[in-house]
């Protein structure tokens, strides 16, 4: 299929800091240059034949991340937010399918989120037992044909327990069941692809259990 190798150049500054006993600050900025970034058209669960890799000749992100955290009441309660916004674009590369291809200069990068904003909590109720949770906010992204995909959120909640060197986890991923996408094609229109998509996980159960030796 003749796809190649990614390759990364990426420049980063940021900075940190301690602000007092409990909060803590951070912030960096970034520009990445990527050759010959992968991606695939088609889904390989919809049953259709068009599925593959190419890649992209040249794509740049510019972006910036922010994190904060806070502990209080001898840190048993802690909130913790990041912040990530990112513009991703395609400098020079074309779209190609086993029947079309197309310019994708100057356009998204397809499946980039344009940011991802995090809040968490974490309280102890005793030495043994902490409950906790994770709320996530997806922005918006274009889909392989330049279609808009909706921004959407997601809410996992947990249970934490130690016993000396044992400790497990019980928890919800996507608490309220979101529906959203790992991959979508809006355009009905390809004899190729076709309108197709693939949803991402909705609600599920986890235990992880650990055992420090």
């Amino acid at each position: 299929s003749n796809v190649k190798s990614e390759e990364y150049h990426t420049f980063e500054v940021g900075s940190k800091a301690q602000i007092g006993k409990f909060v803590f600050l951070s912030g960096s900025v970034f520009y990445t240059l990527t050759q010959n970034e992968l991606y695939n058209y088609g889904s390989a669960h919809s049953g259709l034949s068009g599925f593959g890799y190419r890649n992209y000749d040249l794509t740049q992100r510019t972006g910036v991340e922010i994190f904060s955290k806070q502990e209080f009441f001898n840190q048993s309660l802690r909130f913790s937010e990041s912040f990530t916004y990112v513009d991703a674009r395609i400098l020079k590369g074309t779209f190609a399918t086993d029947t079309a291809t197309r310019s994708m200069n100057g356009q998204k990068i397809p499946y980039t989120s344009n940011y991802k904003a995090t809040i968490g909590i974490n309280y102890d109720i005793t030495r043994n037992f902490g409950i906790w949770t994770q709320n996530s906010f997806i922005g918006r992204q274009k889909d392989i044909v330049g279609g808009n995909i909706n921004a959407y959120s997601l809410t996992d909640l947990g249970l934490d327990m130690r016993f000396g060197d044992f400790s497990t986890t019980l928890g919800v991923r996507n608490v309220f069941d979101t529906l959203y996408f790992s991959y979508y094609n809006s355009d009905a229109s390809d004899p190729t692809i076709g309108n197709s998509y693939l949803y991402a996980k909705g609600r599920e159960v986890f235990l992880d259990l650990r055992y420090a030796f």
